[in-house]
Formats: structure tokens, C-alpha cells, sequence
């Protein structure tokens, strides 16, 4: 308030000034003179106040950026830049002004990524970002700092590495491309010329990778490289350590690998095969013995239902991926559900016949086990058993009371039931029967009076459409 007053009266003192100087007073008028005198120190104050209220509410009132650091760097792609992009506020005397806040953004579009989009100065005057290259090589990069809500502003110029002209990946697998199922191993990558030399490449790559692979027979699944691993390459050659594991012993594996289209030249299509390894452990298998050559599958998770006819299944030994080694002539078969175990028939010659005649009540699951000496307890997967189709409806009394009072009315209820006598209820699948059936209800046979024979029936009560109870008369 103390320097807006003294402007003020200094820009009073030069309107009086004006108007009283010798060679415009004697122009104008007395009136005149005095209406300027008091009119121009506040149209000019006025001008002064507002415009300096914008600038000092926006933080751009004689401010300057400068930057301190981090310009003109060149890093690899896809990596962060060695040193931080550090800017300054500064006020016009060149001093440092703190809580400014400045705003970080890339103006190229090159794919930069920065860490810190804004932030405000410290006690230094000073605010920094960290930025992450583009993925490609060769590009350049500019990124933008500004002071927020106003046009003062600085760009920093980066790049990154240009790609060494004729170079091709070359791919070898830990064991030279030959590896065990079930067994961790790694890559050696290295960057050659056009004669095959090693390439003198220091920098991160960011390479793509397709491991054209699948679970084995076992239902083992493999582990893979991500699509995309960074890649650090010190004198040529980069080393991926023991992280994939190959389970499919049938089929040979393919490896697809590169750094996008203007990188260095692709590995397409390179073969890998996979040898089964030792027999580990026990798996029970379905549709026939011999296993995936004669048709036999693995009994995995499956959800059977109680109109399934008898199936065999069988034992069979596998390496620890899951590749079939040999059959085995004699099991020890159980189960953790006695809704299986009742079911399940050992035939003496390592299979047995299972009929899924009776549900295991949803969400519940069980399992088929197979003990073959000296290997560990193998087992099938998680099986759910549902009931089946609708075969027949049962009348129940509320009390499972079958012998009634004559003269009294009684509750029942209906059951949907299966052909199996399993109750239609709830499956993995939906919520069980749902819908309307004609029911004719009949007795068989029942004692009674001479009165009864001669003409009494028997009465339903049944709940009407407005819900309350009504009776109606029906024909038994």
C-alpha cells in the first residue's frame, strides 16, 4: 500500500505540474485546469491498480523463468534422462521467489512421459521434473515449463541415441535352444552387424517379445517374458536371467522378439524345443489310456451334471510340467466328496468307472485322488456334479408326516426332482428349475368311509392371484 500512495502523489504533483507549466496553463482555461487536475492522477491510478492486481494474483507481476539444469541431454529410449529438469523463479531484480508453481508438459509429442506435471518453487526459487524417454531412437524431444496462468515460459531440447546402423538382434536361449520342461531359463541377446560381429552398443532397449507357446498336456501353463522388457546392453549383449519355463513338450516353441519397426532387425519365428524331463508325479485322465497320442485328456476342473452316463478314467505318470511319460497298471482311488466315492468303482487294472449320479450341492466341489507308489497323491480337478433335467415332481407333507387325520388339511410342499431322485435346485450355472408345471395330484389308494366313497373329495388349498388362500376342488 506504502509504494501504490507514493504513485500516487507523484503522478498528482505531475498533472499539477502540467497544467501550471507556462506554455500549455496559459492555453487552457481556469476550470479546464482544474477538472484535468483532479481527473488525470485517477484515471491513471485506476489503470495502475487493476492492472497490477491481475499480474500479482497470477504470479507473473515481473517474474522470469530460467532454467538451471537439464538441458540438451541425449538418453536411451524408453529410460529416464540422468539429470532432473530443474527451472528458477526470479523477480526482476534476479532474486529467487518461492510457492510458484510451474507447470511441466511436452510440447513435441514424441511419447515423452513426465513425472512431475507441476509443482511449486522451494525456498531457492527452484522446482524440478524428471522425464522418461520415448520408447523410440533418434527422436527429439522438446518439453515445456511455464509459469501457471501466465505466458512465461522455457523449453528444454532432449533427444535420444540414434540406433547403430546394420545392427540385428541375435537371440540363443540358456542351453542353446534346446531346454527342459518345467526348467527356469534365460536369454542371451546381443546386437551384431552385417558380418555377424558383435556390436560395441552400450544403452536400454526396449524390446518386444512373442513366446509362441502353450500349457502342456498336464494342464501346466508356462511362464513367459512380458510383450515388452527393457533390454540393458553393455558392450553388445544384453542378459535376460532364468525367468521363463516351458512346459509343452509336444510342440516346439517359436520366439518372436524386437524393438519396433525403424529398431534394429527382428528375431522371426525362432524354433525352440522342449524335451520332457524325468517322471515326477501322478495325473487322472480320462477317455482312454496311452495319453494325448490315443486321445486321453487330463481330468481338470469340470462341471458334470447327474444325467452324465458312466465314464473310465485312468492313472497315468507325467514329468513335473506335465508331459505324458507312461500309464500305470494299479491305483488306490478315493475322494474327498462320498457323493463321488460311492460312485466310483476301482476296476483292479489302474482305471475305475465313475457315474456322476449324485450332485454335489453348488458351491461345493470335489476331488478324485489316485496313490501310485513311490510317486506323491495325484488328483483330479475341482468337480462339480449338477442335477440333471427335470424327471419327476414329489409331493412332501411339512412335517414328512405320510399318515393324516381324515377331516384335517395338511401342508406340502412340491419338489422338482432329477431322474436320480437329486433335487433340481441350485447348479453352477443358474438358480435351479424355475417355471410353471401342470401337476395332477393323485391318490393311489386310501381308506374311508362309506361317506367318503360315496362322493366326498378330497380339498386343495392353493394361494390365489391377490395372495390370500382359496380352496378349489379337484378330482384325485
Amino acid at each position: 500500500m506504502k509504494k501504490i500512495t507514493q504513485i500516487r502523489h507523484n503522478l498528482f504533483h505531475f498533472a499539477f505540474d502540467l497544467v501550471n507549466h507556462k506554455s500549455i496553463g496559459s492555453l487552457l482555461p481556469q476550470a479546464l485546469k482544474l477538472v484535468f487536475t483532479l481527473t488525470l492522477p485517477i484515471i491513471l491510478t485506476s489503470c495502475l491498480e487493476k492492472s497490477g492486481n491481475d499480474q500479482v494474483s497470477s504470479g507473473t507481476l515481473g517474474l522470469e523463468l530460467k532454467i538451471m539444469s537439464g538441458n540438451n541431454q541425449d538418453g536411451d529410449p524408453n529410460r529416464l534422462y540422468s539429470e532432473s529438469l530443474t527451472v528458477m523463479v526470479q523477480d526482476a531484480s534476479g532474486d529467487a521467489v518461492k510457492d510458484i508453481e510451474v507447470e511441466f508438459f511436452e510440447i513435441s509429442s514424441k511419447g515423452a512421459y513426465v513425472t512431475n506435471a507441476s509443482g511449486k518453487t522451494n525456498s531457492s526459487g527452484q522446482v524440478s521434473t524428471d522425464v522418461r524417454a520415448p520408447t523410440s531412437h533418434g527422436a527429439s524431444i522438446i518439453i515445456g515449463a511455464r509459469i501457471r496462468n501466465s505466458s512465461t515460459g522455457v523449453e528444454f531440447n532432449l533427444s535420444t541415441s540414434d540406433t547403430p546402423e546394420g545392427g540385428r538382434f541375435k537371440v540363443t536361449s540358456t542351453n542353446s535352444g534346446t531346454e527342459m520342461a518345467g526348467d527356469a531359463f534365460g536369454f542371451k541377446v546381443e546386437l551384431v552387424g552385417e558380418t555377424g560381429g558383435l556390436l560395441d552398443y552400450n544403452g536400454t532397449v526396449t524390446t518386444q517379445w512373442l513366446i509362441d507357446t502353450q500349457e502342456s498336456w498336464g494342464k501346466v501353463a508356462p511362464s513367459v517374458l512380458p510383450a515388452t522388457y527393457d533390454c540393458v546392453f553393455i558392450g553388445g549383449v544384453c542378459d535376460i536371467p532364468a525367468i521363463v519355463t516351458l512346459t509343452d513338450a509336444e510342440n516346439i516353441t517359436y520366439i518372436y522378439m524386437g524393438d519396433g519397426v525403424e529398431g534394429f532387425q527382428d528375431v522371426f519365428a525362432q524354433p525352440i524345443i522342449v524335451q520332457k524331463n524325468v517322471a515326477e508325479k501322478v495325473v487322472v485322465v480320462k477317455n482312454a489310456p496311452g495319453g494325448p497320442a490315443a486321445g486321453a485328456e487330463v481330468l481338470a476342473d469340470e462341471i458334470l451334471n447327474t444325467d452324465m452316463a458312466m465314464f473310465k478314467i485312468y492313472g497315468a505318470i507325467t514329468d513335473k510340467a506335465g508331459n505324458y511319460i507312461t500309464d500305470v497298471g494299479s491305483v488306490t482311488w478315493t475322494s474327498d466328496r462320498k457323493e463321488i466315492t460311492n460312485n466310483l468303482v476301482d476296476n483292479g487294472d489302474g482305471s475305475a468307472d465313475f457315474t456322476p449320479a449324485k450332485t454335489i450341492p453348488f458351491p461345493t466341489r470335489g476331488k478324485i485322488f489316485a496313490d501310485v507308489a513311490p510317486y506323491p497323491q495325484g488328483s483330479s480337478g475341482n468337480l462339480a456334479i449338477d442335477p440333471g433335467a427335470p424327471a419327476e415332481i414329489l409331493m412332501i407333507p411339512s412335517d414328512s408326516n405320510y399318515t393324516r387325520t381324515a377331516g384335517e388339511y395338511m401342508k406340502f410342499r412340491l419338489e422338482v426332482r432329477d431322474a436320480n431322485n437329486n433335487l433340481v435346485g441350485q447348479n453352477n450355472t443358474n438358480q435351479g428349475y424355475t417355471g410353471a408345471i401342470n401337476v395332477k395330484l393323485e391318490f393311489a389308494d386310501y381308506l374311508s368311509d362309506d361317506e367318503v366313497a360315496g362322493g366326498v373329495v378330497p380339498e386343495v388349498m392353493l394361494p390365489s392371484a391377490d395372495g390370500a388362500p382359496e380352496y378349489s376342488r379337484y378330482d384325485f
